[in-house]
């Protein structure tokens, strides 16, 4: 996954672009087809009611989350690779 931060503030996360939700198996499935669906369970789902389109961000302390494609772009941008450890 690729790093972003916070355009205001110093919260980093990894984060992956979805194309497309499946609610019947339960799984997101990257915009980068070299990587593998992630799976999340139903209750994922239902909690954070992933759509098309969005980004599947996983934060330091290991939770997961969702967020639309319009809400992260505006609020995190990319860390250059030479800044990731």
């Amino acid at each position: 996954m690729a790093k972003y931060r916070r355009h205001h503030g110093s919260l980093e996360v990894e984060a992956i672009k979805i194309t497309s939700v499946s609610t019947y198996i339960h799984c997101l499935i990257p915009q980068d087809i070299t990587l593998d669906p992630i799976e999340v369970t139903q209750e994922w789902v239902a909690l954070h009611e992933p759509e098309n389109g969005g980004y599947f961000l996983r934060f330091e302390n290991g939770l997961t989350g969702f967020m639309t494609a319009e809400m992260f772009e505006r609020e995190f941008k990319p860390v250059p690779s030479a800044q990731i450890p």
